[in-house]
């Protein structure tokens, strides 16, 4: 496989406050804000204030959790199911918003950058957190960090295809989304291998 496409959302939906600081806070590391690894196994509802925009994904600005319309979740099949924890979205009356779900992976990919990448580990955690370089033309993916997964959640709440699962929604210009074709590399570009395991 020489590419994947890189799903990215344009915007974000803010959570509730009271859910956040009551509910949420207790699931995330205090010193770099991101999710506990142990809160990936299983699927992650949310409160949300308002409702998502038209677009076809989101992500939950605080807790940083992927939102997806169940129309595009629909698009890619049982593949999505197996391979995400897919939760459900409330509004700050905890009403079901039908039209939403939240989708979390396992063991997310982190997009690599060039040379000027650096990571740092987290004071708080001890998670290495990765931080990839200026020029977006040096994006990419390690082939090391895939296995056989057809999609995948991506760092920053955005997702994964393998060229197979994009052809499912190839050809329609999704509202809200930026859709990139990524190379992967044998190599990392930005010299760090390997990568540390505790990135997520």
């Amino acid at each position: 496989m020489k590419f994947l496409y890189w799903i990215e959302p344009k915007g974000f939906c803010d959570v509730d406050r009271e859910w956040y600081e009551f509910i949420w806070r207790k699931r995330e590391c205090p010193g770099c804000f991101t999710m506990y690894a142990d809160q990936r196994t299983q699927p992650v509802d949310v409160v949300v204030e308002g409702r998502p925009s038209r677009a076809v994904t989101s992500y939950a600005r605080g807790p940083m959790i992927g939102l997806i319309r169940n129309d595009f979740l629909k698009l890619l099949g049982e593949e999505a199911q197996r391979w995400l924890h897919i939760g459900r979205v409330f509004d700050s009356k905890t009403r079901l918003i039908r039209e939403w779900s939240t989708f979390i992976g396992e063991r997310p990919i982190e997009i690599r950058g060039g040379p000027d990448s650096y990571g740092r580990l987290c004071e708080e955690c001890g998670r290495y957190l990765y931080t990839e370089g200026e020029d977006p033309k040096l994006m990419h993916i390690h082939r090391a960090s895939l296995s056989d997964q057809p999609i995948y959640e991506a760092n920053a709440a955005a997702l994964l295809l393998t060229p197979g699962l994009y052809e499912r929604i190839r050809g329609k210009k999704w509202k809200g989304v930026w859709i990139t074709r990524l190379p992967v590399y044998d190599g990392p570009l930005d010299g760090i291998d390997p990568f540390p395991e505790n990135y997520y």
